[in-house]
């Protein structure tokens, strides 16, 4: 059985608190220095900001960036797909080693090619959600948020005949208008262990893998992509670096596996 990491409190708002209750004392009868006020509220400002970039410090949300546990298994992950053009690409390298991923769909392009959704499905790889289009638009509201993730859920579902679970938002951004949608929508928030930056201009396909390689440990989710996020965007190198990758998994005593829906919803 596995256990994700998914601290359940947060901090954030316990810091939101403090600073209003700092204020409030302050205006009453501490009569503290203005620039004390100001470094405290630079302070918040930029931890809020962490939080809202890195789903690891689970400030937004209970996100599974890693799976605990008795597991001698690396859990895959590709976004931005599926893409005619790259996705059966990868689905060959993964089905000659074995091996399976899970792949966060973009609603619009599972509206646009949903064969291929099927193919992925049928092929045994987990299918879950990237958000209906990859824009930060998506957001900044949790109206935005919540028709983003139920648009790209539902059209999931009309091709295959399931409704995904899992989700991560585009950029990997966590703002409390996405923690209302998830809440509302009931979808589990996944982020990485592993993030492999396959779709950066300055890396190289080498420089990735050497970053994949040298980080991989039982349980890590490791993030790459199987498409650009949109017609005309960078082609990303995780395709390139997939077979070697395979390889290096292998050859480190791991299996490559999607991430196990039955097992984490119990959780």
């Amino acid at each position: 059985m596995f256990r994700a990491s998914s601290n359940r409190w947060r901090w954030p708002h316990a810091l939101v608190a403090a600073y209003a209750l700092w204020c409030w004392l302050d205006a009453l009868w501490l009569d503290a220095p203005y620039g004390y006020d100001l470094a405290a509220g630079i302070v918040v400002a930029g931890a809020l900001a962490w939080a809202t970039f890195a789903m690891r410090l689970q400030g937004m949300a209970p996100a599974i960036c890693r799976v605990r546990g008795d597991t001698r298994q690396i859990f895959l992950t590709f976004d931005d797909g599926p893409d005619p053009a790259t996705t059966p690409a990868v689905l060959g390298i993964l089905a000659r080693h074995d091996a399976h991923a899970t792949f966060f769909l973009l609603g619009e392009k599972v509206e646009a090619h949903p064969e291929l959704t099927r193919e992925l499905c049928a092929r045994g790889h987990t299918v879950a959600i990237h958000g209906y289009r990859h824009s930060w638009k998506s957001f900044l509201t949790p109206r935005r948020a919540k028709d983003s993730i139920v648009r790209a859920r539902e059209v999931v579902r009309a091709a295959t005949g399931r409704a995904p679970i899992f989700f991560r938002p585009p950029y990997g951004v966590v703002t409390p208008a996405t923690a209302i949608a998830l809440a509302v929508t009931g979808m589990r928030l996944v982020g990485w262990t592993i993030r492999s930056w396959d779709t950066v201009g300055w890396n190289s396909p080498d420089a990735i893998l050497a970053r994949v390689v040298e980080r991989l440990s039982p349980g890590a989710i490791v993030l790459l992509h199987d498409a650009p996020e949109r017609a005309g965007a960078r082609a990303p190198c995780g395709p390139a670096i997939l077979e070697r990758l395979l390889t290096a998994i292998v050859e480190s005593g791991l299996d490559a596996v999607g991430l196990d829906e039955a097992a984490l919803l119990e959780l």
